[in-house]
């Protein structure tokens, strides 16, 4: 048990200010949408909405399930109608 303890108490005392990068991370988050008639459902955009309360970086892609050209319609409507998506595939 004292080698356990002091295991700890040497990890507690090492300094991570020369490594910042183990400190932060980039937050993505992915929304699985729907769509109907070439529009994102409400839902959906309620779920970006959310997804933005992450954090200040968070990087939101949306994926889209379906064909033809009601969903590149709604694509193009997710793109423009939210800013906090940085991807729509």
């Amino acid at each position: 048990m004292a080698a356990i303890r002091e295991m700890i108490g040497a990890f507690q005392k090492r300094s991570f200010a020369n490594r910042p990068n183990l400190c932060s991370r980039t937050v993505s988050t992915l929304v699985v949408a729907e769509q109907e008639g070439g529009s994102v459902k409400a839902s959906s955009l309620s779920a970006v909405e959310a997804a933005k309360f992450l954090g200040e970086d968070n990087s939101i892609s949306l994926l889209i399930a379906g064909s033809g050209p009601s969903l590149e319609k709604a694509a193009a409507h997710a793109a423009s109608c939210h800013p906090s998506i940085s991807q729509v595939s």
